[in-house]
């Protein structure tokens, strides 16, 4: 009777260590980029729901890096795309690539802009 009680124990130790290689291999091999991920179940906001009322809010945001804008201070301008719409987020992250998903939390800043009796004011994000 010990016999069997042993060798099921090295079995499941063994089969514990296969499924924790495979997760890993399975993991290291996909796009997801667990730096970025911010909160398990956070409420995404689209893009087009971000306004200037929300200034001061705290928004979890997902999409696509379409362009990024190197700033002093090891800041940087990344603009997210989702299919809702486009937001600048200033961040100090400076790992994201054009292209990449990514999911960030940030807070809505409302900037007024006039500039010859035109406005181009708009929102961006700054992530805390």
């Amino acid at each position: 009777m010990r016999k069997n009680t042993k060798h099921y124990y090295i079995l499941s130790v063994y089969g514990w260590l296969l499924i924790c290689y495979i997760s890993v291999g399975l993991f290291s091999c996909s796009n997801i980029n667990f730096t970025d991920i911010t909160g398990i179940g956070a409420d995404i906001t689209p893009i087009k729901e971000l306004t200037p009322q929300a200034d001061q809010t705290t928004v979890y945001v997902r999409g696509k890096v379409t362009k990024q804008v190197p700033l002093l201070k090891n800041e940087r301008l990344y603009q997210m795309e989702d299919s809702t719409g486009k937001v600048w987020i200033l961040t100090h992250k400076t790992n994201w690539k054009v292209g990449q998903e990514v999911q960030t939390k940030g807070k809505i800043k409302y900037k007024k802009i006039p500039i010859a009796d035109k406005d181009f004011s708009d929102i961006y994000l700054e992530v805390e």
